[in-house]
């Protein structure tokens, strides 16, 4: 293998290691609100480190040679940067549905959400808002009769007397006859 390659390939390799570490940091940092993933994120990130640690040791013991201590760091490395991706990408999608709910959270009166719900409509971006034990439902549901998709809200044991007023146009909605 050409040096210049070589060189190349540990560059390359430190960068994704530092992106990887830079991630994991983020996402300790963003996940720390919600305090749910942050166990995982940790213990998923210290047992990849855990693994390069061992791997470095190893090497420098000799135990392993070049080209599987090169293989398992690219390995590790890879796996490291993808389960920071992963749940960047789980915070950012959690983002975004927060942005929607607190949207409609601010809506103080049932006029003014029903002005709401008829520009939901005639965008077909028509959301439900659960509440109750079984409330934590989230997602997309189909309805053929209609031919359109509506977003679930699971919002847990609180219940907002604004999303109860947008749940009934919605029912209503659903219930009228094409």
């Amino acid at each position: 293998m050409d040096i210049s390659i070589r060189m190349r390939s540990k560059k390359i390799i430190a960068i994704l290691f530092m992106l990887g570490l830079l991630l994991a940091i983020l996402n300790v940092y963003l996940f720390y609100y919600w305090y749910i993933y942050i166990e995982w994120i940790l213990i998923l990130n210290f047992a990849v480190l855990a693994a390069l640690l061992l791997i470095f040791f190893l090497n420098k013991k000799q135990f392993l040679s070049t080209k599987r201590h090169h293989l398992l760091k690219r390995v590790f490395i890879s796996v490291f940067l993808l389960i920071n991706i992963t749940y960047g990408i789980k915070y950012y999608s959690m983002f975004l549905r927060n942005q929607k709910v607190d949207f409609y959270a601010k809506i103080a009166t049932c006029d003014q959400m029903k002005l709401q719900f008829q520009e939901d409509v005639k965008n077909n971006e028509i959301k439900y808002f659960n509440f109750g034990i079984t409330g934590g439902v989230d997602g997309r549901e189909y309805h053929p009769e209609k031919g359109i998709y509506i977003d679930n809200f699971g919002l847990g044991c609180l219940i907002y007397g604004e999303f109860q007023c947008y749940n009934k146009l919605v029912n209503e909605y659903l219930k009228e006859e094409n």
